[in-house]
């Protein structure tokens, strides 16, 4: 029936298409801001984002400070890719946690851009990052 096809087809483009990755899937569920030449990315920590003690994963974190700041550069270089990345954690996250990740583009030269990131969660710094990331200004 009609109301079957639609359901069928509702229910597809709820669920994450076959290439879409755990990143992706993170990235599209957080908000963007754009600030005084800073970009704001917010969002909640969900089960996803949990390692086995019940925190935000570290890992997932690095990740998603890294792919962000990528994926800001990449509106404006052909390429880009992560040189170097120093990154400190101060706190942890719990389970539906609200955080707020800063990205800000400290120098950038031909090749390649400094970028700071840092994640607060109610005024609390959770997670600060410096990452030199390499870009080609076109094919």
């Amino acid at each position: 029936t009609r109301t079957d096809i639609l359901k069928a087809l509702q229910e597809r483009h709820m669920k994450p298409m076959e290439t879409d990755t755990i990143e992706d899937k993170i990235i599209r569920s957080l908000t963007v801001e754009k600030r005084e030449g800073r970009i704001l990315y917010s969002g909640v920590i969900t089960a996803e984002f949990l390692d086995p003690l019940g925190n935000a994963s570290r890992g997932l974190l690095s990740m998603l400070m890294s792919k962000t700041a990528i994926s800001h550069l990449q509106n404006q270089y052909y390429s880009c890719s992560l040189d170097k990345c120093s990154t400190d954690f101060y706190e942890v996250l719990g389970i539906d946690a609200h955080f707020v990740m800063e990205i800000q583009v400290v120098k950038t030269s031909k090749l390649h851009s400094k970028v700071d990131v840092s994640i607060r969660s109610k005024e609390k710094l959770i997670a600060t990052s410096r990452m030199s990331i390499l870009h080609a200004l076109d094919e």
